[in-house]
């Protein structure tokens, strides 16, 4: 049953789902577009991001004199230079990945956020994909990262497997809305059918008033009390005012 798929009904604080998932969207959206920001800065001035301090030749040499200079100098600056443009490089590699990767998700988050306002579902599923793929991608990582000889600290694995548990939940949380929204219209799409497209037989309340000769009352609106608490685990549930 679908609406065994909706995992979270309401958002923090009690606040509401839309509203939590309109929230996610406008906070990837700023990410994203400082993370284009940073990218182009590290394109334009690679230098700049470089730790010099980490730029060291692989062979020893002796050390260089401001008087004299010989065969071995040239060779170390030969390969300090080398290291220093290997290090600018990979600068201009990883600002290509995170400049991709920032319009990938400004776009999915413009396309959530105008989903979620217009409650069409085809907006709302490409930000839930590519989420999965970027947390998934930067999980294996991470894994990489901490089977590599290279130790990390207690505090930054904290705040990784941190990001990851909210990262896990904002895709929960925009998924379980996508799946209400969806069920909503087929709830809809199930009601119109069978009453409109099933004719004035028995059990429709709809007829066509081109072939009724009776007297139809006029229409009252009647408001009908409603809270949001009202609402939890009834998305599969069509309210119509009679």
């Amino acid at each position: 049953m679908e609406a065994s798929k909706v995992l979270i009904h309401r958002g923090l604080c009690g606040i509401s789902l839309r509203l939590q998932c309109l929230s996610i969207g406008m906070t990837y959206s700023v990410l994203s577009t400082i993370a284009i920001f940073m990218s182009s800065m590290m394109l334009h001035n690679p230098l700049s991001f470089v730790d010099l301090r980490v730029a060291k030749t692989v062979h020893k040499h002796k050390e260089i004199s401001a008087n004299e200079t010989n065969e071995d100098d040239e060779s170390a600056m030969d390969e300090l230079e080398s290291v220093t443009n290997s290090l600018i490089r990979e600068v201009g590699q990883n600002g290509i990945e995170m400049l991709i990767g920032g319009f990938a998700t400004l776009i999915v988050s413009v396309l959530l956020i105008q989903g979620i306002r217009k409650n069409k579902t085809s907006w709302i599923f490409p930000w839930v994909v590519e989420s999965i793929i970027s947390t998934v991608g930067s999980f294996f990582m991470f894994l990489i990262r901490v089977a590599s000889p290279a130790s990390i600290s207690v505090l930054k694995a904290f705040l990784v497997v941190f990001y990851f548990a909210i990262s896990i939940y904002f895709i929960l949380s925009v998924y379980s809305f996508y799946m209400i929204i969806k069920i909503q219209k087929k709830s809809v799409t199930h009601f119109l059918d069978h009453e409109f497209q099933g004719g004035a037989g028995e059990g429709s309340f709809y007829r066509p008033l081109e072939d009724s000769q009776e007297q139809i009352p006029p229409f009252r609106e009647k408001k009908v009390p409603m809270h949001d608490h009202e609402d939890y685990g009834r998305e599969n549930v069509l309210y119509a005012k009679m």
